[in-house]
């Protein structure tokens, strides 16, 4: 059998040529990812050799895919309330531990700094109507909605409580407060 992760499908009794185009993709991605692994301090340094390291930002857990084949060195932030835009539902605990441990999991990165979920300020258009489903009606933002809203407290529980899971098994996670109202 054939299981793509990335594009979501199984072949199930494939051919010995599918097999061949499977294994031959196979390594042509894996060769790519170490080129760009070894050539990663080279191309990112100062004109006198001191190496940087490149953060990326992620919008939605999947991206965590496309950054491990980046050669990147880690997650700077991660906007969690993009999630809840998303959403059909309200996001569990479950939800969230199963987010955190797909970008840690696939992202390929030493350190991963997830955002509290922050609530967006009010637009007057039909996100404000999403915003209210998930977030409630309080105007607080930034480090007062995560820690003085009772909606915004039981979100940033939830969601510490998941990274807490995510780090427990993988000690890559951490937690980051919004602390200005945008």
């Amino acid at each position: 059998s054939i299981l793509n992760i990335c594009e979501g499908w199984l072949k199930v009794n494939p051919s010995f040529e599918e097999i061949f185009a499977a294994k031959e993709e196979e390594i042509k991605e894996e060769a790519i990812r170490r080129y760009l692994a070894s050539r990663r301090k080279e191309l990112v340094s100062t004109a006198d050799g001191v190496p940087l390291e490149v953060w990326v930002n992620l919008d939605s857990y999947l991206q965590a895919q496309e950054v491990g084949k980046l050669a990147v060195d880690g997650i700077g932030l991660y906007r969690t309330e993009n999630e809840y835009y998303r959403a059909e539902k309200p996001l569990s605990l479950e939800d969230w531990e199963r987010m955190f441990l797909f970008i840690v999991e696939n992202a390929g990165v030493k350190t991963i700094n997830i955002r509290l979920a922050e609530r967006k300020p009010k637009q007057g258009n039909s996100e404000d109507i999403k915003d209210s489903q998930f977030f409630g009606d309080s105007n607080l933002g930034g480090v007062e909605f995560n820690l003085e809203d009772e909606v915004g407290r039981q979100i940033s529980i939830t969601q510490v409580m998941a990274a807490m899971q995510a780090y427990a098994k993988y000690g890559k996670i951490g937690v980051m407060l919004a602390m200005i109202k945008t």
